[in-house]
């Protein structure tokens, strides 16, 4: 096979579940000759080919001298290779076969990965196999690339999260490559002899023993295979063991532990973070023993330690689960959000969770807890949203570096093997002595605060933070408090969906005879038209929208309501008091809607223009479904508790305010541009955060209570059911919703026309406007910029209302939908190409498509570090 070249095979057909995929995917593992060890998946029903190759080396693996080597490695291989020398060249034959590629370099990994149209995968892994076997790392590109480098470490410079994350490595053990920078800048790549290293770790470790391939299409396994061991067969093995560093220990305790941190952020948000440093856990992946406590400490229902937290106004938000994975080193990670009477109560939050740790040892492992978790993993892993060929490739790739058996192979979360022991013995290492923990705080800027005095300054990303070690007498109080009696082992979970069954196709969609068709126009059955969704009911005080879900075939349904009222959002005042609205309900109903979350199902409540949004989905279970949109109703009836209790009320009017105004502090220029400040330009009833946080500050619990009660006794109701539901299912939907409203009072049914509709403005042709402003974080080395051009409408805004021209709209509304698309997707790889490889920009840079209200418009981003 391959003109002589032989692969050694090791299994066939391997089932690799994923959802419900597994039915019409079929596997097969292998190893070349070389030692590239591949998984193939020949699936005939995906929309793209894709295929992901993880080379078993990273960042940890860079000379000490040339931090980020590894990173500018992975850019320089994108830029031409001996066959394929023009740069580019891999680039534009994905962007002109619906492809898209991409790669990261993490500690131990580096990943390239890509997508195409199925028929294009042969020349797209011809051209992907040449960055093994030869590719030129043109040294005229050098100094490019390093800029490119340089622009996305300084895109992400002022990411608070990566910030601790740089001081928490600086405390590492140095003799571990854990302590070291990795991304890499123009200073740690602009040397002498750098191009003779890039080829030397090229030369090194890029070798096929270390490479782990992955390939997905639509052509058969056998084909698969040809392909794969026509294109990859001449990638070297260099015969090297991929690099470990499971010595000297990244954390030794207790001289590395048992440390506090409080740093400056630059958003306004109180953090905490509590690391504890882990063994490896890898070998462990079948057992998976973190995710059984971090499900506990991470739980938010009644009885949690969150619950507990917010009982006492002192945290808003808690996240436990790993925070890093390597072969040498794990990190248990919990994240607080914390208000400003938490801060203050800082070992008191700590003491808290220390409590609960203890208090799952006290109740012990129990084999209860892991079926549940494993029946909620299963259920929402078996009708999960497909995942994107690429996406699944690249995991699956990774994976296969750790894990042997093709069998394991598996999309996260997985396990199957229940080790109460193993689960205990890790859960003991949570330990005061063991903990690094980490304070972030904006009070800390503050020279007279009563914190201590930010006397270090971390040297990549300039933070400024202090490091002190923890009391002794706090980690024996931390050890020795009492247990709180609040906290309880989740009960069994009420919303776990049971019976489901995908609905029959209507005797309408299954037709295939013409005759029979013929037969069925002259007879009564369920609505056919299922291409838009069906007016079921309308009157003046409800509009019920139906639509059946007949492409994907999952117990799946999305259900829609809109409390429609033209008393909300018309003034940044009112918009601060809808937005207090949200969170006062939400913060009340959070513990009761947990259970459900976890079991598959969502909920949102919002505030848009038309009113209070309520939005539930999950699995067509209706006694859940249900019951999800009663606990939020009954929030929005029973909130007013809330804004009597003057602690409470003035808790949350001062939290959201200081969310409000420190909106997207931590989020990229790029992001604003395209995000914000683009709404603002383009939506009349879009206000200034600044305007609602000032408006914020001046409300009154009265005022709330005045004007919510106002807009909520005048209303249109619609609702919209989607997904496995038949007409006769949306009908009861909207019984039960009727019936759960009526706590509400309704005074006065309006009609639709009354509810309020988003307009976007469009430009008269020939406009030509620049709208500057300065980026919301004055420390943001960043700029922005996003250049818009739209398109249409062709119809104005009288023959848009006009009965007689409105099918006519309605087709210029969907041709701009397509042109917009059409121009971006054209102009995708040039605009990369020339404003990013050729010009330099900004390391950030691309074009979509966007449409609004009937309008279209191409849109060209970039963020660049440079003005």
């Amino acid at each position: 096979m391959g003109g002589g070249r032989a692969v050694l095979l090791l299994a066939v057909a391997l089932f690799v579940v994923q959802g419900g995929e597994a039915s019409h995917r079929l596997y097969r593992s292998f190893t070349l000759e070389n030692g590239m060890r591949v998984l193939l998946v020949s699936d005939k029903f995906t929309s793209r080919a894709a295929a992901s190759i993880d080379v078993g080396v990273g960042s940890w693996s860079d000379p000490e001298t040339i931090p980020g080597l590894a990173h500018f490695l992975e850019h320089m291989l994108f830029l031409g290779t001996k066959k394929y020398p023009q740069e580019g060249e891999y680039r534009r034959f994905l962007s002109g076969h619906s492809g898209l590629q991409n790669a990261y370099t993490i500690y131990e990994n580096t990943t390239f990965y890509f997508a195409v149209s199925p028929a294009y995968i042969q020349g797209a892994l011809d051209r992907f196999a040449q960055f093994f076997i030869s590719p030129t790392l043109a040294k005229s590109a050098s100094q490019r690339e390093m800029k490119a480098v340089d622009s996305e470490f300084r895109k992400r410079i002022n990411s608070d999260f990566l910030r601790s994350r740089q001081i928490l490595m600086a405390m590492a053990n140095p003799a571990h490559p854990y302590h070291r920078f990795t991304t890499g800048t123009i200073d740690t790549l602009n040397i002498s002899g750098i191009h003779s290293s890039l080829v030397e770790f090229h030369e090194k470790y890029y070798s096929a023993n270390l490479m782990t391939l992955v390939v997905l299409g639509r052509n058969s396994l056998d084909d698969l295979q040809q392909l794969v061991v026509n294109s990859f067969s001449a990638v070297p093995n260099k015969r090297i063991a991929r690099p470990t560093f499971n010595t000297p220990q990244a954390f030794p305790v207790p001289a590395f532990t048992g440390i506090k941190v409080l740093m400056e952020p630059l958003g306004v948000e109180n953090t905490v973070y509590l690391y504890w440093p882990l063994p490896s856990l890898d070998q462990y992946h079948r057992e998976n023993p973190i995710y059984y406590f971090s499900w506990l400490l991470g739980h938010e229902g009644s009885g949690s330690v969150l619950s507990a937290l917010k009982r006492r106004q002192w945290a808003t938000f808690l996240y436990a689960g790993s925070g890093l994975q390597t072969t040498s080193l794990w990190l248990m990670q919990i994240r607080l959000y914390l208000t400003g009477k938490g801060l203050d109560h800082l070992n008191d939050v700590i003491s808290l969770v220390f409590q609960y740790i203890r208090y799952i040892l006290k109740e012990g492992v129990q084999e209860r807890i892991y079926q549940e978790q494993q029946q909620l993993i299963s259920l929402n892993y078996k009708y999960q949203p497909k995942t994107t060929p690429y996406s699944f490739a690249k995991i699956i790739s990774r994976n296969m570096q750790t894990i042997q058996n093709p069998k394991d192979y598996r999309m996260p979360p997985y396990r199957s093997v229940f080790d109460a022991q193993l689960i205990r013995r890790i859960l003991k290492l949570l330990t005061p002595e063991r903990l690094l923990l980490f304070v972030s705080s904006p009070r800390f800027k503050d020279p007279t605060s009563p914190w201590p005095n930010l006397d270090q300054v971390e040297k990549w990303y300039g933070t400024r933070y202090h490091k002190q070690s923890i009391l002794t007498s706090t980690m024996t109080r931390w050890n020795t408090d009492s247990i709180s009696s609040e906290f309880r082992i989740p009960a069994r979970n009420p919303f776990v969906a049971r019976n489901l069954q995908v609905l029959p196709h209507p005797l309408c969609h299954r037709a295939q005879n013409p005759s029979f068709m013929r037969y069925l126009s002259r007879v009564r059955t369920e609505h056919c038209s299922f291409n838009y969704p069906q007016l079921l009911w309308a009157d003046t005080g409800l509009s019920l929208w139906w639509k059946r879900e007949l492409n994907f075939r999952t117990p799946k349904i999305y259900v829609d309501l809109l409390l429609g009222t033209p008393l909300l959002s018309q003034t940044p005042r009112k918009a601060a008091i809808a937005l207090l609205f949200k969170h006062l309900v939400l913060s009340q109903v959070n513990d009761a809607l947990y259970p459900g979350k976890l079991a598959g199902f969502g909920a949102t409540l919002t505030t848009p223009l038309s009113g209070v949004q309520l939005k539930v989905h999950g699995y067509s279970y209706t006694q859940a479904v249900v019951r999800m949109m009663n606990i939020i109703l009954n929030g929005l009836s029973s909130y007013e508790s809330r804004t009597r209790n003057v602690t409470w009320f003035e808790s949350s009017r001062r939290r959201t305010a200081a969310e409000i105004a420190g909106f997207g502090s931590n989020y990229q220029v790029f992001q604003h541009v395209k995000g914000y400040y683009e709404n603002l330009i383009f939506q009349r009833t879009f206000f200034q955060h600044e305007d609602i946080a000032q408006a914020m500050n001046r409300l009154s619990g009265d005022e709330v209570r005045s004007t919510i009660r106002d807009a909520l006794s005048r209303l249109h109701i619609t609702l919209f059911v989607y997904g496995n539901a038949n007409q006769h299912e949306a009908m009861r939907y909207a019984y039960y919703s009727l019936q759960m409203l009526k706590q509400l009072r309704v005074r006065r049914f309006l009609p639709d026309s009354s509810v309020p509709r988003q307009r976007r403005l469009f430009l008269p042709r020939g406009t030509n406007l620049v709208f500057r402003v300065k980026g919301p974080n004055a420390e943001d080395v960043n700029n922005g910029v996003n250049v818009i051009y739209q398109i249409g409408p062709s119809c104005n805004s009288q023959n848009r209302c006009s009965g007689t021209t409105q099918r006519s709209c309605d087709v210029d509304d969907v041709t701009n939908f397509v042109l917009s698309r059409a121009v971006a997707y054209f102009m995708k790889a040039a605009c990369f190409s020339q404003l990013r490889t050729k010009e330099q920009l900004g390391y950030i840079v691309f074009c979509y498509p966007f449409t609004s209200n009937g309008i279209g418009s191409v849109h060209f981003v970039i963020q660049s570090n440079r003005y």
